[in-house]
């Protein structure tokens, strides 16, 4: 009787890679929206958003995305405006 022992090579896993995304968006209408009768032809609304994307690897922090933006929508003669964004601060979000 022979005895043979198995030789299993074992391969290194790959990391863990986790993705957290989150993303905040805020649409308000424009005041002139809601005047009788122009506003249709005036109003529009002002639109926010902000994203976050982290990537964990091995449960660290290994890269991180972040953007904010904005834009204002409008229908006749208001659509040629541009947005009007409120400055931000590096720690808070739009109120």
């Amino acid at each position: 009787m022979t005895c043979r022992k198995s030789s299993r090579s074992k391969a290194a896993k790959p990391p863990a890679t986790k993705s957290f995304n989150y993303m905040f968006v805020r649409a308000s209408a424009k005041a002139s929206s809601f005047i009788p009768i122009v506003g249709p032809f005036t109003g529009g609304a002002n639109v926010q958003h902000e994203m976050v994307m982290v990537t964990f690897t091995n449960n660290v922090v290994s890269s991180y995305t972040t953007s904010y933006g904005g834009n204002e929508s409008g229908v006749g003669a208001a659509s040629a405006s541009s947005a009007d964004l409120p400055a931000v601060q590096a720690d808070k979000r739009p109120q």
